[in-house]
């Protein structure tokens, strides 16, 4: 949903007529046309469903079950759904309000002293009275107060649908971090078996040495500490993959015992092309946390009005037609109608300065919601710039770790052969491989750091929220 057309009928309704500053004229700074470390800009827009860039169907099935049953995403809708009801709530003082009511009464008067022959010196007068009445009244929106209030009502209910958006943008981050970390971690934990047993294997080997006398015991005991190592390195891994698993659990809303299963996912995708990172400004209509922030500056803008409005007199109108009869069947006879026409204007003289006080203190709001949003869209700002020079660091990185892992595994490959071959020793075979598989190993790290990486980047860039910047005045 594009909310920022929305945004410019509440700044409108806010303003009745005088001009409301947008947030972005707190920045103190000039907003450049491209990002500093976007050094090779894409073509195209951001993709809605961006986590379909991994082409993983078990990533899409995760995320499919996040979005129904997370918690917090539920509070977050019940949220919005409260600020929906409250914003509707505030539209109905725009109204008159009308009201039925059946009346019955009887009563008792004493007549005291008055010269009726046979009377006494208390006459008691008995009375039934019954009224049937529809009741208006109005409060006439003279300054713009009730609007300005209703103004404030919806730019509430729309920051709670932007938080709302970006609830789910952040799980969906969230999900597709753990599930990245748990999927390295079990190719990790395939590597370091396979390094347990080429320790093992080198243990083995040694301690024959040893009995023949041909190597020292400060050898055996370095190579079981190596296997000792590995084992407890594969018990790191295996806790490692039962936490992620919980925690995805959890953001399911499932019951957290870490079971998964047996066919999942245990090579990292490849990285998708770069998306298009657009204009800095562009983050004002991606960014939910942004529209969120947004709506609240205007919502402050309104309370502001109200509050200054709050100084004027009020004119309220109010009416009453009905009937009234001794007698209950008269009460649909138009001969015993009733009616009475009243308006009343009121005007705060003196309250101790709590008037005066509210709306310094609105004003202050303003400000504050100002400068939140500018502090907002400075941290949106560095996102995108730190995740897309990250990005470059990390794919050098990642090539010098691909250039290393192919030498290593040829390395690996020629001590095979002569191993095989009986010109070369297995120690010098077990060392190469067990070499080729720990720079395997960061090379694993590495790429799933830039996996990461562009999931903060898509997030930076707001990814999942479709909204186009508008003129907000």
């Amino acid at each position: 949903m594009d909310i920022r057309p929305t945004l410019a009928g509440l700044l409108f309704l806010a303003s009745c007529g005088h001009r409301v500053a947008e947030p972005t004229e707190t920045l103190p700074l000039e907003i450049p046309r491209a990002f500093a470390q976007d050094h090779a800009p894409a073509a195209g827009a951001l993709a809605d469903s961006w986590w379909q860039d991994f082409d993983s169907p078990e990533l899409a099935s995760l995320l499919a079950g996040v979005e129904e049953a997370n918690p917090d995403l539920q509070i977050a809708q019940a949220s919005y759904r409260q600020t929906e009801a409250l914003a509707a709530a505030a539209g109905g003082a725009r109204w008159p309000s009308l009201s039925a009511g059946l009346q019955a009464s009887r009563s008792r008067q004493n007549l005291i002293g008055l010269p009726i022959p046979g009377a006494g010196e208390v006459l008691p007068i008995r009375a039934t009275s019954f009224g049937l009445s529809a009741d208006l009244s109005w409060e006439v929106d003279l300054w713009g107060r009730i609007d300005a209030a209703v103004a404030a009502a919806d730019a509430d209910a729309l920051a709670a649908q932007a938080e709302l958006q970006a609830a789910q943008l952040s799980l969906r981050g969230q999900a597709v971090q753990l599930w990245l970390g748990r999927t390295e971690a079990l190719s990790q934990l395939a590597l370091v078996e396979e390094l347990r047993a080429l320790a093992e294997q080198r243990l083995q080997h040694l301690e024959a040495r040893f009995e023949r006398g041909t190597t020292s015991a400060s050898e055996v005991l370095r190579a079981r500490q190596a296997v000792t190592t590995w084992q407890a390195n594969a018990k790191q891994l295996r806790l490692q993959v039962s936490a992620q698993q919980r925690a995805l659990q959890s953001l399911r809303g499932q019951y957290p015992d870490g079971a998964w299963p047996e066919s999942a996912t245990v090579t990292l995708p490849e990285l998708p092309p770069a998306p298009p990172v657009g204009m800095p400004a562009e983050l004002l209509g991606r960014r939910p946390d942004l529209a969120a922030a947004e709506a609240r500056y205007y919502a402050a803008t309104a309370r502001a009005r109200e509050a200054r409005a709050s100084l004027y007199p009020r004119l309220a109108l109010t009416t009453s037609v009905g009937t009234n009869s001794s007698a209950i069947g008269d009460l649909l006879d138009g001969d015993f109608r009733v009616w009475s026409l009243a308006g009343g204007l009121t005007a705060p003289l003196f309250q101790g300065g709590q008037l005066r006080a509210q709306v310094d203190a609105r004003e202050a709001g303003v400000d504050a919601a100002a400068w939140s949003f500018a502090r907002d869209f400075l941290r949106a700002l560095s996102e995108v710039e730190t995740a897309l020079e990250t990005e470059q660091s990390l794919r050098a990185q990642l090539s010098d770790l691909q250039l290393n892992e192919a030498r290593s595994q040829r390395q690996a490959e020629l001590a095979e052969r002569r191993f095989r071959s009986g010109t070369g020793s297995l120690l010098n075979w077990i060392d190469a491989r067990s070499a080729a598989l720990e720079t395997r190993s960061a090379t694993l790290t590495t790429h799933r750091l830039l996996l990461q990486n562009r999931t903060d980047l898509y997030l930076a860039l707001g990814g999942g929220f479709d909204s186009q910047p508008t003129d907000a005045r």
